[in-house]
């Protein structure tokens, strides 16, 4: 009887085996026909009509530029795997993504926004997260406009850590998955990516956000999110690899060098990235590796070259044709000295920097105002969105370099350079640039008369040492101590608000504002000491003013304009209260005395997100008036 069962069992159990090798073999011949029909997606015939007329659009432009003509389909379907994907993600939800203003009134779609998509960016390695998986166009004429006045669109404080150049910052309402559209000062360019994670309160340090991978659709569960708030788009990348490109590898680098960090840091003095930028353009004759100095700040200063102007498209690449034609007039070099001579010219607000590199280049250091004199944005006459604010005559971290080209050592011919370098993004950068001499015009640009008091409001502030005591005792006691019920002692009552807009890490808690500071500092190493906790974070908003400060080192201090303060006010904020246009524009006021303390939690590896504490005065002592995680 045992034997009869014990051979009923086995039986049994090998129909089990062959039903579960027959499903096996059926799910992998399905598995193998889906593999098929996702090989042959992801090109250039998958895209919808309006997709496809921007990729026409592309390589008609670039092809005008370089008189390289490839066929828009043979070229899309060539491209790298996280380029198309990138490109079909962000355009797909800018597609499905219709606009509607207060009154109910149609818009258009957010693609519409779109003139040219200038350079998509997929995987950029050694890169920050926010220049990678992310699409860069040039934006129709009513493009800002509509974004203002539409109802899918929310304008949050402006980009000061993040997306340096594009300061003018718009996310899709509803919750995550979003697309994030940031801005130029001029209002012709944006960067476009979509945020899969939730991109608010204490999670946005360390859930994901704050990597290349947030905005690159193949990541994770990313393309469920994807498919879950616009449907349709399917998953055709899985089991692919890259393709090679049969746009030159010359045109791609100058395309992306304005997102690889410049190899010389602005810890080193500016004229070693001036040498080093010449050496690369002149001597190594790489010019698109020396396009990673340019700053997007310095793209209306393309005009100065006949038949350009400042709302050309692809402006890197026309650059990148220039330069190469200067490369070629002045042939091989093996020295610079055979091809710069370093010219002085004076003026009212600039100061000789001596250095080693002056038959090369002259330096100067320059004020903020005649810096600002000579941004090609204001010598061109370019309409801005948001005017760039005032400066003082004071001097900051502007430098001046200006050398002769020989063009060509038989004829004499030269060619004069002036550049304008910045810090930008822990780099420097070349902000501006002229052909001829700027101050040498007889139309301009004028160095501005100076308002009255505008000098007193602009200057950088003196060190407050009580603020400087308030701001170190605070993290220490925080971040270092743990003593949250004494360092929140601190916090302003008005900060509450900022706790609801937080959000929390453990669904189904209210949060407070001492379990949003409890959740920070959870996810800040341990240590004795502040700077072994946190580490600085560079600055780019012209209306933030950084102070130098004892804990330099472990946080960014800086002064900050009444129109930033009312950005991160809680109350404003959790209302809906939009900044409008004309906020952070024109001449800053810091009437408020408002000052922002911003940190990053000090791990070995990987991006991260930014806390920003507000301070104001409070009955005389320094408090926190609001909070917030700061992200890409």
């Amino acid at each position: 009887m045992t034997n009869r069962k014990s051979h009923v069992f086995s039986c049994v159990l090998a129909l089990l085996v062959l039903s579960f090798a027959c499903l096996a073999a059926t799910i992998t011949a399905s598995m193998a026909q889906d593999s098929v029909k996702f090989l042959a997606g992801g090109g250039f015939d998958q895209l919808a009509p309006q997709q496809q007329s921007l990729v026409r659009d592309w390589f008609a432009e670039y092809a005008k530029i370089t008189g390289n003509t490839i066929d828009p389909k043979s070229g899309y379907d060539d491209l790298k795997l996280s380029v198309r994907s990138t490109f079909e993600a962000v355009t797909d939800a800018l597609l499905k993504t219709n606009l509607t203003d207060s009154a109910g009134k149609s818009l258009g779609n957010a693609l519409s926004l779109v003139n040219l998509v200038e350079s998509v960016h997929g995987d950029v390695p050694n890169t920050r997260g926010d220049q990678q998986f992310r699409v860069y166009v040039h934006l129709q004429d009513d493009a800002l406009n509509k974004l203002y006045l539409c109802t899918q669109f929310h304008r949050t404080a402006d980009n000061g850590i993040y997306h340096v150049g594009y300061p003018i910052n718009f996310r899709q309402l509803g919750g995550s998955p979003s697309i994030q559209v940031s801005v130029t000062r001029t209002g012709l360019r944006a960067d476009i990516d979509v945020d899969y994670r939730s991109s608010g309160g204490p999670q946005a340090l360390v859930n994901g956000h704050l990597t290349a991978s947030n905005s690159d659709v193949r990541a994770g569960n990313n393309y469920f999110r994807h498919i879950h708030r616009w449907a349709g788009m399917g998953n055709w990348w899985r089991g692919l690899f890259g393709f090679s490109t049969s746009i030159p590898k010359v045109d791609q680098a100058a395309l992306s060098s304005s997102y690889r960090k410049p190899p010389v840091s602005d810890s080193q003095p500016v004229q070693v990235a001036v040498r080093d930028f010449y050496q690369t353009w002149l001597v190594d004759r790489k010019p698109q590796t020396a396009l990673a100095y340019m700053s997007v700040k310095a793209n209306a200063c393309i005009a100065a070259f006949s038949g350009e102007n400042a709302q050309s498209s692809l402006i890197r690449l026309r650059l990148l044709q220039h330069m190469k034609s200067f490369n070629n007039k002045v042939g091989d070099i093996r020295t610079l000295d055979a091809v710069l001579l370093g010219v002085v010219d004076t003026t009212a607000g600039a100061r000789p920097v001596v250095q080693d590199h002056g038959k090369l280049f002259a330096l100067a250091q320059m004020t903020n105002r005649l810096a600002r004199s000579i941004d090609c944005r204001e010598t061109f006459n370019i309409s801005l969105a948001e005017q760039l604010p005032a400066a003082a005559d004071t001097f900051g971290d502007y430098y001046f370099s200006s050398s002769l080209l020989r063009l060509s050592s038989a004829s004499g011919d030269t060619q004069p350079l002036y550049m304008v370098w910045h810090r930008e993004e822990g780099t420097w950068k070349i902000v501006a640039w002229h052909l001829d001499n700027p101050f040498n015009r007889s139309e301009g640009p004028q160095v501005a008369q100076q308002e009255a008091g505008d000098s007193a409001a602009q200057d950088l502030p003196p060190d407050d040492p009580a603020l400087d005591a308030a701001t170190e005792r605070f993290l220490n006691t925080w971040l270092v101590a743990r003593d949250f019920p004494t360092a929140l002692k601190q916090v302003a009552p008005e900060a509450r608000a900022c706790a609801a807009l937080a959000g929390t890490r453990k669904k189904g808690v209210q949060p407070t504002v001492q379990s949003w500071f409890q959740e920070i500092a959870a996810q800040v190493p341990q240590s004795g000491r502040l700077s072994g906790a946190i580490q600085r974070v560079d600055i780019s908003h012209p209306q933030m003013q950084e102070v130098h400060h004892p804990g330099q080192q472990a946080f960014t201090l800086a002064r900050i304009s009444d129109a930033l303060a009312s950005m991160y006010n809680c109350s404003a904020r959790r209302a809906g209260e939009k900044p409008g246009p004309s906020d952070a524009i024109g001449k800053a006021y810091y009437t408020l005395d408002a000052y922002q303390t911003m940190f990053q939690p000090r791990h070995s590896t990987g991006d991260r997100g930014t806390v920003v504490l507000t301070w104001e005065r409070r009955r005389n002592h320094w408090m926190v008036v609001a909070f917030d995680v700061v992200t890409y």
